[in-house]
């Protein structure tokens, strides 16, 4: 049976995509250490984002401290995921274990898999932080009674 898929567009999914993600991958670890370092202020935008961590400059960085390990960890499976889910789908076609389909659905499964692992660790460094944060405000509010 031939593939409903041609080489190029296997190209012109996979390669593409797998560029995004490990961008995506290098943004999550950038915001993640500048937010716990102190070089990404409270904002809006991009941060650990939570009422409790836009509560105070010093929130903002004690949640981010607190999620830093778990969202840089998501950061960098996002770019590891992304290069093995390339890697191994191409060399798979390399040495004529796959065409052109078995590429784009090889590929797909390994970068969902690192996509979903990703969204889980991040997620996790947000309720790390947001938990800090959260500390943090009730700390405040004891010392101040």
């Amino acid at each position: 049976m031939e593939s409903e898929i041609s080489w190029a567009a296997a190209i012109g999914i996979t390669v593409p995509v797998t560029i995004v993600l490990i961008g995506v991958g290098f943004l999550i670890r950038e915001l993640a250490v500048r937010g716990a370092d102190g070089r990404l202020q409270r904002n809006r935008i991009a941060g650990l984002r939570s009422p409790a961590s836009l509560a105070s400059d010093e929130a903002w960085l004690v949640a981010h401290e607190a999620g830093l390990v778990d969202t840089v960890r998501g950061g960098a499976v996002a770019i590891w995921s992304a290069v093995a889910a390339v890697v191994v789908a191409w060399l798979l076609a390399a040495v004529g274990a796959l065409d052109a389909e078995g590429v784009v659905m090889t590929w797909s499964v390994i970068l969902l898999a690192g996509v979903v692992a990703m969204s889980v660790l991040v997620l996790r460094g947000f309720i790390h932080g947001n938990r800090a944060a959260k500390a943090l405000a009730s700390d405040d509010e004891q010392s101040a009674a």
